[in-house]
């Protein structure tokens, strides 16, 4: 529609507020900001957020991915859904590794792997209503071939365990 939405990960550590904001740069080298927003940090999705959301995931129709989190992909965006979520759900990273159509749009340290690698934690890019949650991972900007995701738990010893996955082709276009 004429809806806009960006997605910014936040980092692992704990936050004390954030500045953020747009701005046009100008053909001099200065800067004019657009809008500006200096606060405290709430990591719980706004009511019209997460009402979007829920109108995104209803417009979808069946998930690409049926697991223990259940997956709908809306252009950019893969959005985890688990209606029935426990605290164990959310205490496992997340993994989502990316397989470009092209490699040569990787970054430096992804193009020795052949994909881009991200993980992220519940908290950093999740809410949770009642029982429903949700976390919200954005897809890189090139056009992608295939995705592996899922989530896993470390273990003490540097290990880890997959507790759900999924590998399979999506494709999308630049």
């Amino acid at each position: 529609g004429e809806r806009c939405i960006a997605i910014a990960p936040l980092p692992d550590y704990a936050i004390d507020h954030i500045d953020t904001g747009q701005y046009i740069d100008r053909a001099d080298g200065s800067f004019e900001y657009i809008w500006v927003w200096n606060g405290k940090i709430h990591r719980e999705l706004s009511p019209s957020a997460w009402a979007a959301l829920n109108e995104t995931i209803a417009q979808a129709g069946e998930p690409l991915i049926r697991s223990n989190f259940d997956v709908y992909q809306d252009d950019r965006i893969l959005i985890y859904v688990k209606d029935d979520c426990s605290e164990e759900d959310i205490s496992e990273k997340f993994f989502l590794v990316v397989y470009p159509s092209d490699e040569s749009d990787l970054s430096d340290y992804g193009r020795q792997y052949g994909y881009d690698n991200i993980e992220f934690r519940y908290q950093d890019r999740a809410d949770r209503r009642g029982e429903r949650c949700i976390a919200i991972a954005p897809l890189p900007e090139y056009a992608i071939n295939r995705i592996h995701t899922g989530q896993y738990i470390d273990h003490a010893d540097g290990s880890f365990e997959h507790t759900w996955e999924w590998n399979g082709n999506i494709y999308t276009s630049e």
